[in-house]
């Protein structure tokens, strides 16, 4: 009796699910237009924006640069932002800013059309390892 339950559930398993699908043959195409929201669609207040940067900062730092020198190349509107968000982050991976004059990862912010914060951090070798950018809400 076991034997045939373990089978016939084995059976039902192993052919999937189509018994339950309706009969006919599926439409062209996507079914469904279902687009993931990426960080990019993100609207957040300055304050939780700077807050969401530091936290990611910090672990981008510790898995990419802990401990390192990291020159931060802002924009006018961006630079005291971007430089507070390097210091908080660098109390816990021990990153702290730095001058251009020798080759070090690079903390690039801007705002881009007056209201998307986009910030980069690139390697010294200029690799993109992380980059993200929200709207801001006003």
């Amino acid at each position: 009796m076991k034997r045939v339950l373990t089978v016939t559930i084995s059976a039902l398993v192993l052919s999937g699910c189509s018994w339950c699908l309706p009969p006919g043959t599926p439409p062209e195409g996507n079914i469904v237009d279902n687009i993931p929201q990426g960080i990019a669609d993100t609207i957040m207040d300055y304050r939780s924006a700077v807050d969401y940067y530091i936290n990611e900062l910090v672990r981008e730092t510790m898995l990419h640069c802990a401990g390192e020198e990291v020159f931060i190349d802002a924009d006018r509107s961006t630079e005291r932002a971007a430089g507070f968000v390097l210091s908080k982050s660098g109390e816990l991976s021990g990153v702290k800013a730095g001058n251009a004059a020798q080759k070090k990862p690079r903390l690039i912010s801007r705002y881009i059309d007056g209201k998307h914060w986009q910030m980069e951090l690139l390697s010294s070798a200029g690799k993109s390892l992380w980059k993200r950018t929200i709207t801001i809400r006003k």
